[in-house]
């Protein structure tokens, strides 16, 4: 029983905090509106995943329009939409909202996966990954 309980010890240090893990996503983020991109993009997610993790952007102020003005929510979720060829969401708030409220073992919230992915390979870019070509 010990032996467990050092092995959650020694997970709980190496894992990146929340709030670390949500700016390292609105930079992921940032880096896919910012750069140019094919056409033929898709996304390889659920749809209430990303609305999450464009609502984690949208909070940190990563996405701007020309004069530097952050840009809404509702926008950046219509450029991505757009970028994906993916529906808007009628509400993408509710979405977002509905996917952070996630409970279970099963399907987490995206931010959870999200730190549990850095935590196991902290070079990687977890979220640029489901983006396909």
């Amino acid at each position: 029983m010990k032996d467990i309980e050092k092995t959650n010890i020694i997970i709980a240090e190496t894992m990146m905090t929340e709030r670390e893990c949500e700016k390292r996503l609105a930079t992921e983020v940032g880096q896919l509106f910012t750069h140019p991109q094919p056409d033929n993009l898709q996304w390889q997610g659920t749809k209430v995943d990303l609305m999450e993790a464009l609502y984690v952007a949208y909070v940190y102020g990563t996405l701007c329009d020309e004069q530097g003005i952050p840009l809404t929510y509702r926008n950046i979720v219509e450029r991505a939409c757009n970028m994906f060829h993916l529906s808007i969401p009628r509400n993408p708030y509710q979405k977002a909202h509905l996917g952070q409220q996630r409970m279970g073992v099963r399907r987490p919230p995206f931010i959870v996966r999200y730190q549990r992915q850095l935590s196991i390979q902290p070079q990687s870019q977890p979220f640029l990954q489901l983006v396909g070509h």
